[in-house]
């Protein structure tokens, strides 16, 4: 499953012994970065339109360079890059919508519970009845130590059409309790050159169990986990059944990485 994919399989379950009801075709992707999800969401039906918020106006632009153009002019005309803060979407022209979703794990940026409860409030009050929210998590016996990986030999085509091959560089550092930690991803080029830290975050890696008793409090109905697993040959794969809380904190106290998705329906 794709990204999209998986929020329309999420989508399905919170109808779980309900009627059927009308798939979603509004999305706000908070954090979006270059907003590669919103696209692919105009591209998934022609009834769809997403918001793609994110602070930073050069990788709005950079998608604007790179993913608008491979679009169709009725797609892009249905995808919106809306540079700002995501508390403020509302305020910038953002309308109520049937899904939210926040990847990259760039929500954990709140190191102060009442700012994350804050977030998901705004979110909770932005969507349409029965609309859910999706973010990203992670958890494993990795997130209580500094750690280092060298992903190697991604191979890219450059602007001007020579081939090129990377390594890609995560480093979690200055690992704290109450999870506080900061993250570093650096890029390994073949002729020797590092782009070294060319994204740095500060995030808070709560509990999965925490983020699921804020988004109760501010008002959604319930919440599930679908997580992450990998295949026979190694593939990553996304879960398309939820998962039970306390079977996920086993996996995180037994395994040194996992990740989920925790959705939130309204």
């Amino acid at each position: 499953l794709d990204d999209v994919d998986f929020y329309l399989v999420a989508w399905g379950h919170s109808a779980s012994g309900h009627p059927p009801r009308d798939p979603p075709q509004l999305m706000r992707e908070d954090f979006s970065g270059s907003g590669m999800v919103s696209c692919g969401w105009v591209t998934s039906a022609p009834s769809r339109r997403s918001w793609a918020v994110d602070f930073d106006a050069e990788v709005h632009a950079w998608g604007t360079t790179h993913h608008l153009p491979k679009l169709t002019q009725d797609q892009r005309d249905r995808v919106s890059l809306v540079t700002c803060d995501v508390m403020a979407s509302h305020e910038n022209g953002v309308p109520p919508v049937d899904v939210v979703v926040g990847n990259n794990f760039s929500w954990q940026c709140w190191h102060q519970d009442e700012a994350l409860e804050a977030y998901l409030w705004g979110v909770r009050q932005g969507l349409r009845p029965g609309g859910m929210l999706v973010l990203d998590a992670f958890g494993g016996t990795s997130i209580s130590h500094d750690s280092y990986e060298e992903i190697s030999n991604h191979d890219i085509t450059l602007e001007d059409g020579r081939p090129a091959r990377f390594s890609y560089v995560y480093e979690q550092m200055n690992c704290q309790a109450g999870g506080h930690m900061t993250i570093g991803v650096s890029f390994k080029f073949t002729d020797g050159s590092v782009m070294k830290h060319a994204f740095k975050y500060a995030w808070r890696v709560r509990p999965v169990g925490l983020v699921r008793e804020a988004m109760l409090r501010v008002g959604f109905k319930t919440v599930c986990l679908f997580v992450d697993w990998n295949d026979d040959t190694g593939a990553y794969r996304h879960g398309t059944e939820p998962t039970d809380p306390q079977e996920w904190s086993k996996m995180c106290e037994e395994e040194e990485y996992k990740s989920c998705y925790i959705v939130a329906y309204a």
